[in-house]
Protein backbone atom coordinates (compact mmCIF):
# COMPACT_ATOMS: atom_id res chain seq x y z
CA UNK A 1 0.00 0.00 0.00
CA UNK A 2 1.31 3.17 -1.02
CA UNK A 3 1.78 6.26 1.59
CA UNK A 4 -0.15 9.16 0.76
CA UNK A 5 2.20 12.80 1.77
CA UNK A 6 -0.64 15.05 3.23
CA UNK A 7 1.50 17.96 2.43
CA UNK A 8 1.05 17.46 -1.34
CA UNK A 9 -2.36 17.18 -1.24
CA UNK A 10 -2.86 20.83 -0.86
CA UNK A 11 -0.69 21.48 -3.70
CA UNK A 12 -3.30 19.63 -6.21
CA UNK A 13 -4.91 21.79 -8.19
CA UNK A 14 -8.22 20.88 -9.83
CA UNK A 15 -8.87 20.76 -13.61
CA UNK A 16 -10.31 24.22 -14.90
CA UNK A 17 -14.21 24.33 -14.68
CA UNK A 18 -15.58 26.99 -17.50
CA UNK A 19 -16.20 30.11 -15.82
CA UNK A 20 -13.36 30.04 -13.18
CA UNK A 21 -10.65 31.95 -13.36
CA UNK A 22 -7.99 29.44 -14.49
CA UNK A 23 -10.14 28.79 -17.80
CA UNK A 24 -10.00 32.46 -17.75
CA UNK A 25 -6.03 32.69 -17.68
CA UNK A 26 -6.18 29.27 -20.30
CA UNK A 27 -8.02 31.55 -22.93
CA UNK A 28 -6.10 34.70 -22.25
CA UNK A 29 -2.91 32.91 -23.08
CA UNK A 30 -3.72 31.05 -25.77
CA UNK A 31 -5.10 34.44 -27.43
CA UNK A 32 -1.84 36.10 -26.32
CA UNK A 33 -0.20 33.23 -28.44
CA UNK A 34 -2.15 34.03 -31.43
CA UNK A 35 -2.31 37.56 -31.44
CA UNK A 36 1.83 37.33 -31.44
CA UNK A 37 1.51 34.25 -33.67
CA UNK A 38 -0.44 37.35 -35.88
CA UNK A 39 1.88 39.82 -34.95
CA UNK A 40 5.07 37.70 -36.63
CA UNK A 41 3.10 37.00 -39.36
CA UNK A 42 2.38 40.06 -40.31
CA UNK A 43 5.88 41.25 -39.65
CA UNK A 44 7.37 38.45 -42.36
CA UNK A 45 4.51 39.64 -44.80
CA UNK A 46 5.84 43.28 -44.54
CA UNK A 47 9.41 41.92 -45.07
CA UNK A 48 8.04 40.36 -47.34
CA UNK A 49 6.58 43.68 -49.45
CA UNK A 50 9.57 45.85 -48.50
CA UNK A 51 11.72 43.42 -50.62
CA UNK A 52 9.61 43.31 -53.35
CA UNK A 53 9.41 47.06 -53.55
CA UNK A 54 13.23 47.18 -52.80
CA UNK A 55 13.65 45.08 -56.31
CA UNK A 56 10.99 46.86 -58.35
CA UNK A 57 11.93 50.57 -57.35
CA UNK A 58 15.93 49.70 -57.20
CA UNK A 59 15.58 48.34 -61.50
CA UNK A 60 13.37 51.65 -61.99
CA UNK A 61 16.21 53.77 -60.84
CA UNK A 62 18.79 51.91 -62.22
CA UNK A 63 16.83 52.16 -65.51
CA UNK A 64 16.38 55.91 -64.87
CA UNK A 65 20.28 57.00 -64.04
CA UNK A 66 20.93 54.84 -67.27
CA UNK A 67 18.77 56.19 -69.81
CA UNK A 68 19.75 59.97 -67.96
CA UNK A 69 23.52 58.61 -68.72
CA UNK A 70 22.94 57.39 -72.64
CA UNK A 71 21.54 60.82 -73.31
CA UNK A 72 24.27 62.64 -71.23
CA UNK A 73 26.70 60.65 -74.12
CA UNK A 74 24.26 61.29 -76.93
CA UNK A 75 24.01 65.10 -76.25
CA UNK A 76 28.01 65.25 -76.05
CA UNK A 77 27.96 63.41 -79.37
CA UNK A 78 25.83 65.68 -80.74
CA UNK A 79 27.52 68.45 -79.89
CA UNK A 80 30.90 67.21 -80.90
CA UNK A 81 29.68 66.74 -84.32
CA UNK A 82 28.27 70.24 -84.60
CA UNK A 83 29.73 70.73 -87.97
CA UNK A 84 28.80 67.38 -89.58
CA UNK A 85 24.91 68.63 -88.61
CA UNK A 86 25.12 72.49 -88.46
CA UNK A 87 21.11 73.04 -87.29
CA UNK A 88 22.55 71.30 -83.98
CA UNK A 89 24.63 73.87 -81.94
CA UNK A 90 24.55 74.91 -78.17
CA UNK A 91 26.86 77.17 -76.73
CA UNK A 92 29.62 75.56 -73.81
CA UNK A 93 27.46 77.48 -71.20
CA UNK A 94 24.37 75.36 -71.90
CA UNK A 95 26.18 72.33 -72.35
CA UNK A 96 27.73 72.33 -68.91
CA UNK A 97 24.44 73.73 -67.22
CA UNK A 98 22.75 70.18 -68.76
CA UNK A 99 25.38 67.95 -68.12
CA UNK A 100 26.78 69.30 -65.06
CA UNK A 101 23.38 70.41 -63.40
CA UNK A 102 20.97 67.96 -64.25
CA UNK A 103 23.37 64.96 -63.71
CA UNK A 104 23.87 65.74 -59.79
CA UNK A 105 20.34 66.13 -59.76
CA UNK A 106 19.65 63.06 -61.08
CA UNK A 107 23.04 61.32 -59.41
CA UNK A 108 21.37 62.44 -55.80
CA UNK A 109 18.17 60.99 -56.49
CA UNK A 110 19.75 57.88 -57.06
CA UNK A 111 21.73 58.44 -54.10
CA UNK A 112 18.59 59.50 -51.59
CA UNK A 113 16.01 56.57 -53.30
CA UNK A 114 18.94 54.14 -52.88
CA UNK A 115 20.10 54.82 -49.03
CA UNK A 116 16.12 54.62 -48.10
CA UNK A 117 15.86 51.31 -50.13
CA UNK A 118 19.18 49.51 -48.27
CA UNK A 119 18.70 51.06 -45.18
CA UNK A 120 21.86 50.70 -42.77
CA UNK A 121 20.45 47.67 -40.18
Amino acid sequence: MAVVDLNKLEEIHEPPVAGSTDAVDLDLSAYLREVEIDLRIEHLEGLRQDRREREKYADKIFNLVTRWLYGIMALIILCSLDRAVPCFHLSDTVILAIIGGTTVTVLGLFAIVAKYLFPKK
